[in-house]
């Protein structure tokens, strides 16, 4: 399943949609990102939540020397599902 045909699937308004709708409108999101925008305060859950229906989403550690901090930033795959 596509990222486009799960989200017809999903109840609007709900965490995971929310998070899949910025993924797929905005290509990113980050922790600061879902808590600034849409008061998620568990991203990791919901990306959990959105690769166990079958999305491949993608992440890497981003570093701040300025700040002494690091994050992770998630985007969907190419694609966006995994080929089961």
């Amino acid at each position: 399943m596509t990222a486009k045909q799960l989200i017809g699937n999903l109840k609007k308004g709900t965490q995971v949609y929310k998070v899949l709708a910025h993924l797929m409108n905005k290509g990113t999101i980050t922790t600061y990102q879902a808590y600034d925008l849409y008061g998620i305060t568990r991203l990791p859950a919901r990306i959990s939540d959105l690769e166990t229906l079958g999305l491949v989403i993608d992440r890497k550690c981003v570093y701040s020397r300025d700040h002494g901090t690091h994050w992770n930033e998630y985007w969907l795959k190419e694609g966006g599902a995994c080929d089961n």
